[in-house]
């Protein structure tokens, strides 16, 4: 929830400069902005409407149909029209098939941009897109359709994958969201991701993304995992681009099958942890392996190397604190090979400053802000770097003298 501002003190005790006046509007500001948009966001009219401001007539239709399109550098942050996506819910079976054929033929499109077309996990998506296009046929209704399922049981593909130098080998790869994610870490827009609130932000994305795929009801609920994290290099202060990687908890509930995930992800991390030493965390109720800090850790860590490491829920809006097992992992790498891996879950910027922790099912967690106050920061921020940038621009021009525009 939104919250509310400070109660201001005794009218004969203020005494505000313009910058606290103007820090007091632009608070004020945001909170009934943000309390608008979420307004909007839940209401489904506003989907097919012209709701937001930056959205010119000749591209409603597009923004109303299709996620937003891939460009050159990658995939890149589009926040406002995946939280519309994620917030609408179908009105047809029908409805929510063309939007998940969309949003798997969005991930084809990416992918097969990047050169990966050939990658067995492309084609697991690309197989998602034909069941998908399959539809349904008469008297059918979509709980009997032929929706997504898991699939590669016994011969999940195993990745080898060079990325910034390094050789990534065997990455465990098991259904179509884990093919997502992988495609996801591999085409975001690196560039763009150079601190903290970008990783953050990225991940965001990613959360909306499959909280969209959810609501079209097209992808069996057995397929759809609980949480979803990224990990990402400490920036380093310099401004460089950070080394960041996607994935999310086991899932499925056949046994044998979580079991096999589990003990792939085990086998992928062992160079950062002994696996033979973990127990089963009672109280927690997962088994080592099933968290995704297990294939991100795995992924992106390397010795002498600091990271931030994330964990969203995607039944409830929180972030999650790094169980017993991942803490284990992380103990275990910056004992034996000087990897310091930092939970992210209580400092994030998605969570608010004041945020409790509590503990609920054996987790430490923080609830989120709402959506609607993170698109209202986003959009906040992007006129801020916006105006900065416009004022730069007209110094350098020399158009800009004495604060004001010659």
């Amino acid at each position: 929830m939104i919250q509310p501002l400070r109660p201001l003190p005794p009218f004969h005790t203020i005494m505000m400069d313009s910058t606290t006046i103007s820090d007091l509007q632009e608070t004020l500001s945001l909170s009934l902005s943000a309390v608008s948009l979420q307004k909007e966001l839940d209401d489904n009219d506003s989907i097919s409407s012209a709701s937001s401001s930056s959205t010119s007539p000749s591209t409603r239709e597009h923004h109303r149909q299709y996620p937003p399109r891939g460009d050159s550098n990658g995939i890149t942050l589009d926040l406002y029209h995946w939280a519309r996506y994620s917030q609408y819910q179908p009105a047809s079976d029908e409805e929510g098939r063309q939007r998940a054929v969309n949003i798997f033929q969005y991930f084809a499109n990416v992918a097969t941009s990047f050169g990966m077309k050939d990658l067995t996990c492309v084609s697991l998506i690309q197989e998602a897109l034909d069941v998908c296009t399959q539809g349904i046929t008469a008297g059918q209704n979509v709980s009997r359709a032929p929706r997504i399922a898991l699939k590669c049981l016994k011969d999940s593909p195993r990745l080898d994958y060079e990325r910034v130098g390094v050789l990534l080998n065997n990455i465990p790869i098991f259904n179509v969201l884990e093919a997502i994610c992988w495609v996801y870490t591999s085409c975001v827009d690196s560039d763009a991701i150079r601190s903290d609130r970008q990783a953050e932000l990225y991940l965001y994305q990613l959360y909306l993304i499959f909280k969209a795929l959810k609501n079209t009801r097209w992808v069996t609920s057995r397929i759809m995992p609980s949480t979803i994290a990224a990990a990402w290099s400490k920036p380093d202060g310099l401004d460089s681009p950070l080394l960041v990687a996607f994935a999310y908890a086991g899932v499925g509930k056949d046994l044998l099958l979580r079991r096999e995930i589990s003990t792939a992800r085990c086998d992928f991390i062992k160079r950062l942890h002994n696996v033979s030493k973990f127990g089963h965390n009672k109280e927690q109720g997962n088994a080592p392996g099933n968290c995704p800090e297990f294939l991100l850790w795995g992924t992106v860590c390397e010795k002498g190397v600091s990271y931030r490491s994330l964990c969203l829920n995607l039944n409830q809006p929180k972030s999650y604190m790094c169980c017993d097992h991942c803490q284990l992992v992380a103990r275990s790498a910056e004992q034996h090979i000087q990897i310091h891996i930092e939970d992210w879950y209580h400092k994030t910027s998605l969570v608010p400053a004041d945020a409790d922790v509590v503990r609920s099912n054996g987790f430490d967690s923080c609830d989120l802000k709402t959506l609607g106050e993170i698109l209202m920061e986003v959009r906040k921020a992007t006129r801020k770097a916006k105006k900065v940038s416009t004022e730069r621009n007209l110094i350098a021009s020399g158009r800009k003298v004495g604060g004001n525009v010659a």
